[in-house]
């Protein structure tokens, strides 16, 4: 007589998929009545730590999480927020126009490799005050900000050139690069010296407006890629110029132009028949392959890379390009024809593959396979594509007030990602089942690209190891009998008493929702036959078996597939069993003969 420890896979399969989703936290900030200037969460960026930084302008004194951050001076500050990972306000802190007041407009937000903040902003006034300190300017004119991890004012620059929809802030190769003048670009060390300038050829016969660089990104070798509101003829490189296509006054176009470190042109491309930046921001990515991502609204039909897409003046056209690293098109996809989606920012993660974009819809649309319904007054959107424009993950964020918008994004630590945006009034909101106090003026939330349901696990059997699979980085909890079993918190686990066992995926936070196993049952019984008493004749087989015992005694017969399914199960005593219907492999047989258990495998052809 042979002693057995076996293990029984009985398929008893059990599935619950709710929704879940990605978000984990948001904060709004702003003022809790309706007279506040506010722009929303104009731009995003992170830290190493992990912490994530955003700004917004207003007249009042501002709110965030209970805390009230003070303007410095009369008129319309800038307000600097850090948040860290969890949601938590580090600091808020105002920059104001000086004691004549007039205003600090934001435009772009860079973190800088010595964890110094940089930004980019407008002023109409006569300094730039902090809590710490006053630097004077001449006004209007744009300037960069340098703020160190505190929210202290560690110096000012001037670009002695006053352009509101200037948004140039890049930080590359140890050097800041920013917009000077009408057709002027300069870099600067984090030390204020100055270093290489580019300046591009605008004719003034065809131009309505100054040439405002209004995105930009850069590639793996430093690289600079420059994004421009093009509206009259211009040369970027000597003896080429990109005309204007289209009427300036109706359309306008967008202009890519690469250049080395040193700021020396290697390629310019223009498109046209376009709508401005609703923004005033060019949405614009660079992949970790050099993969160029830019998103317009069309207002005509344009037939870019073999794809027409239809455009027009009352139903424009919400589009993404795709360029190579040389800026030659690779494909054009349309998200939507219809005027009331503003596509507001991109973002390349480079350790999924991934290219987000958010903006705004106000009418049903269809992104990927799915259709998004967004609040009458308009929704942020949020969608996730791969390199080929495929589209998955797409949300619509429709139970924020109506004339919430999608900004910025960010990519934080890990798999941590940010969306920003202008919160359209001071009411509660909620995403995914999370509810926060609303702040009229900006909101941040955080987020992970991770299924909007858990996956359902299987587990699978190592002797008395038992593992779930897919690994999970929610929460695993295992189960015997049906009751949480304490501590039995990761992925695998050793099976030391007899019963069913089964595992639930389930996310901590937002919607519920959960996946369970099929259930392993585990067996401790003593065999008093051994395998060879137990005889399947053929084995291996394709069409039919029958299964013997000694004495002739019947006996409940169950077959499971390798993954625990059940296929085949009855009464037999040497009864044919057809299972020629049996996909090939490996089969576990389980028979049960007055209250005894016994198994045996099973080879399909």
């Amino acid at each position: 007589m042979t002693l057995k420890h076996t293990l029984f896979l009985i398929a008893a399969f059990i599935s619950v998929n709710t929704f879940a989703q990605r978000f984990n936290w948001s904060s709004s900030a702003g003022y809790p009545a309706t007279a506040n200037s506010y722009l929303g969460a104009v731009d995003l960026t992170t830290d190493a730590q992990g912490n994530v930084y955003t700004f917004d302008y207003a007249n009042l004194d501002q709110v965030c999480q209970g805390d009230t951050i003070e303007r410095v001076s009369n008129g319309s500050n800038l307000f600097v927020y850090k948040f860290n990972q969890n949601g938590e306000l580090i600091w808020g802190k105002a920059f104001g126009a000086g004691e004549g007041g007039g205003s600090v407009v934001p435009l772009n937000l860079e973190m800088g490799p010595d964890n110094n903040l940089y930004a980019v902003v407008h002023i109409n006034g006569n300094d730039i005050v902090s809590e710490n300190a006053t630097f004077q300017v001449i006004s209007p004119t744009n300037v960069i900000l340098s703020i160190n991890e505190n929210g202290t004012l560690n110096w000012v620059e001037s670009a002695q050139f006053s352009c509101p929809t200037c948004f140039l802030l890049e930080i590359a190769n140890e050097r800041i690069y920013y917009q000077a003048g009408s057709t002027l670009i300069k870099s600067m060390a984090f030390d204020q010296s100055t270093g290489a300038s580019y300046s591009f050829y605008f004719d003034p016969e065809t131009a309505i407006l100054t040439l405002p660089i209004q995105g930009s990104a850069h590639f793996n070798n430093g690289d600079i890629l420059l994004a421009g509101l093009q509206r009259g003829h211009a040369s970027f490189i000597a003896g080429d110029t990109l005309s204007l296509i289209g009427n300036p006054g109706l359309y306008s176009n967008m202009s890519y132009v690469r250049l080395t470190p040193d700021l020396q042109p290697v390629w310019a491309n223009s498109f046209g028949s376009l709508h401005d930046p609703e923004t005033h921001f060019i949405p614009v990515a660079v992949d970790a392959n050099e993969q160029i991502y830019t998103a317009w609204e069309l207002l005509d039909t344009v037939t870019i890379a073999g794809t027409t897409v239809d455009g027009g003046f009352n139903n424009w056209a919400g589009t993404i390009l795709s360029m190579d690293g040389n800026g030659n098109p690779l494909w054009f996809r349309e998200l939507a024809s219809n005027s009331s989606m503003q596509l507001n920012a991109l973002l390349a993660d480079t350790g999924s593959n991934k290219v987000w974009v958010t903006g705004i819809s106000s009418t049903p649309t269809t992104i990927g396979d799915s259709e998004l319904i967004p609040n009458v007054n308009g929704s942020p959107i949020l969608a996730s594509m791969n390199s080929e424009g495929v589209f998955a993950n797409q949300i619509t964020l429709n139970e924020m007030p109506g004339g919430t918008k999608g900004r910025s994004l960010a990519k934080g630590i890990a798999n941590q990602l940010y969306l920003g945006g202008r919160l359209n009034n001071s009411s509660a909101y909620t995403i995914n089942c999370l509810d926060y106090e609303g702040d009229k003026g900006l909101f941040v939330a955080s987020f992970f690209d991770i299924p909007q349901n858990p996956p359902t696990p299987t587990i699978t059997v190592d002797g008395s190891l038992l593992t779930a699979s897919p690994e999970f980085d929610g929460s695993i909890q295992w189960l015997l009998n049906g009751v949480e079993l304490a501590g039995a918190t990761s992925q695998s686990i050793e099976a030391t008493a007899e019963g069913d066992y089964s595992v639930v995926y389930s996310y901590d936070f937002g919607c519920e929702g959960e996946a369970t196993s099929s259930i392993v049952f585990v067996s401790n019984s003593v065999s008093k036959l051994n395998e060879e008493s137990l005889m399947v004749i053929p084995n291996p087989a394709d069409a039919v078996i029958s299964i013997r015992i000694p004495g002739g005694e019947r006996a409940s017969v169950h077959i499971y597939s390798a993954d625990g399914k059940l296929v085949r199960d009855g009464l037999t005593n040497a009864t044919a069993i057809d299972i020629s219907d049996l996909n090939p492999g490996l089969y576990l047989i389980r028979v049960l003969v007055n209250n005894e258990q016994y198994q045996t495998t099973l080879l399909k052809k």
